[in-house]
C-alpha cells in the first residue's frame, strides 16, 4: 500500500514546545521555590530552545497499510499504530498559546485504547482530517 505522509510545520511546533516547556518551568519551580521566572528564562533560552526543536524534527505522521502511524519525542522516540477502522473521530484544536505561534493539533480519538493520540503541528488541519476520515471509510 502507499504512504500518506502529513506536512508539519516544524518551527512553529518547535516554537510552541520550547513556550510550552518554559512555561512548565516557571510554574512549577516558581510554585516549589519561587524561583520560576529566572529557571523559566534560562530554559527558554538555553536548554528550550535545543529541545523544542529536537521534538519538531522527531515528528512524522503517515498512514501505511491502513494504520494511521505518529513518531513523537524528545529524548527517545515513540511510535503509535491506529489502525483506520478504530477511528472514531478528528478533532481540530488551537488553544490560546498554540494560536500565538500559528499551531493546530489534531487529537485522534480511537476505539480500543484509552488515550487519544495527538498531532502536533499538521499543516492545513483540516485537509489532513478529511484525508484520515476518508482512508477510514475506504479500508
Amino acid at each position: 500500500m502507499n504512504e500518506l505522509e502529513f506536512e508539519i510545520d516544524r518551527d512553529a511546533a518547535g516554537e510552541y514546545f520550547r513556550a510550552v516547556q518554559s512555561l512548565y518551568c516557571v510554574i512549577a519551580l516558581g510554585w516549589l521555590f519561587g524561583l520560576g521566572f529566572f529557571v523559566g528564562l534560562i530554559h527558554y533560552f538555553q536548554l528550550g530552545l535545543w529541545l523544542g526543536q529536537a521534538r519538531s524534527i522527531n515528528l512524522r505522521y503517515w498512514i501505511e497499510d491502513g494504520k494511521l502511524q505518529i513518531n513523537d519525542g524528545t529524548l527517545s522516540v515513540i511510535h503509535q499504530l491506529i489502525p483506520l477502522e478504530q477511528i472514531t473521530d478528528v478533532v481540530i484544536v488551537q488553544g490560546m498559546l498554540m494560536r500565538c505561534f500559528g499551531v493546530w493539533v489534531l487529537r485522534v480519538r480511537s476505539t480500543g485504547t484509552p488515550r487519544k493520540a495527538t498531532l502536533y503541528g499538521v499543516r492545513e488541519p483540516e485537509k489532513v482530517r478529511e484525508t484520515i476520515l476518508a482512508q477510514r471509510q475506504s479500508t
